[in-house]
Formats: structure tokens, sequence, C-alpha cells
């Protein structure tokens, strides 16, 4: 459920989806395969993972949350936030909420901090 008591629309979770599938192609096709890129939805939130060998075991793999997107159905805004080291999401301050989520995105593929992709 969104803030305002509202499911998101299907039509705008499937255009949401055709941004985030391309998102995700993109990434993982520019690791050769290695790292796969992936998103889930939680009610109004997309969280961004990217999955890889182990180190320790190459044949088990691991789930890293890469960032998370939160839409608004109120102010009809994405804001984005990033993970600490016990898995709890805070707010990214570097940029505020936008109605584009490609704009979230950029800033996650930029990285300009390092807090994303390490």
């Amino acid at each position: 459920m969104l803030a305002s008591g509202m499911p998101i629309h299907p039509d705008f979770k499937r255009a949401t989806n055709k941004v985030l599938e391309e998102y995700c192609r993109k990434k993982t096709s520019a690791t050769g395969g290695r790292i796969e890129v992936k998103f889930s939805w939680r009610g109004a939130s997309v969280t961004l993972a990217e999955r890889k060998p182990w180190v320790l075991e190459p044949s088990g793999w691991i789930e890293i949350a890469v960032a998370q997107f939160r839409y608004s159905s109120p102010d009809a805004e994405w804001t984005l936030y990033w993970a600490d080291r016990n898995s709890r999401w805070h707010p990214y301050d570097d940029l505020s909420s936008a109605p584009d989520l490609g704009t979230l995105l950029a800033e996650v593929d930029e990285d300009p901090t390092g807090i994303f992709w390490g």
C-alpha cells in the first residue's frame, strides 16, 4: 500500500517494470553475465540488487541490495534510499525526490559517492 492507502495502478507498475528490466539487462550485460542485476517489489518500494558468485565458494551465490526506490502516490515522486552495513535503509541526501525513476537510476549508475556499487 502507498502512503495514501491506494495500491499502485497496474499500468504504472507495468511501465516501471519496463524501465527497470531494461536497466537490469544493460547492467547484467555489461558484466558479461558474471553479475546479475535484478529488482523486486514490496508494496510501493522497488529494491535493486546484484547477485554474484560468492568469493569463498564460487559455486554459491550471494545477493546484495544496491538501492531502493520508494514511490509516494500523493507526491507522484520516487525517493532514493541506500542500505548501510546492517541492511537498514536511509534516504540518499545528495539527490531530491523525482517524478522520473530514470533520474534516480542514473544517480545509482553514476554512483558519485560510492555508496551503491562500492
